[in-house]
């Protein structure tokens, strides 16, 4: 893994999936949904249903060519992938945003939140994946 994310706790392999995915500049950690065509992608709209990738590159474990394995549980994971237009803070919801980042959770706005802040360091936010 790069020092883009870090699972710290809570996490097992039983619920990693591969999925092929569809957008071509993944990075760790980034948030995606699945696309009408079954692959993964940027989610279409702020703040729906989506899963945190947890690799860059293709997986060859896999017969999908271009897929990801992507976290599916709940956990603890330290992370640079917030967008920069967030301040993160003790408690903040956090919700999938257009480009795979996280931002901040819009209530009334967005449909889902995906994690909410423990804390942060200045290098990392540390969340817990809900």
């Amino acid at each position: 893994m790069t020092n883009k994310i870090e699972l710290i706790s809570g996490f097992t392999t039983s619920f990693v999936l591969s999925r092929e995915i569809k957008a071509d500049n993944i990075e760790e950690g980034f948030w995606l949904s699945p696309a009408l065509d079954g692959r993964m992608d940027f989610p279409a709209v702020a703040g729906e249903h989506a899963y945190m990738a947890i690799s860059d590159t293709d997986q060859p474990s896999t017969k999908i060519t271009n897929a990801l394995v992507f976290l599916m549980e709940q956990g603890y994971v330290k992370t640079t992938q917030i967008d920069s237009s967030v301040t993160p803070v003790s408690g903040m919801k956090l919700a999938a945003g257009t480009a795979g980042k996280l931002i901040e959770f819009v209530s009334g706005t967005h449909d889902y939140y995906v994690a909410i802040v423990d804390h942060a360091d200045g290098d990392y936010t540390y969340i817990k994946i809900v």
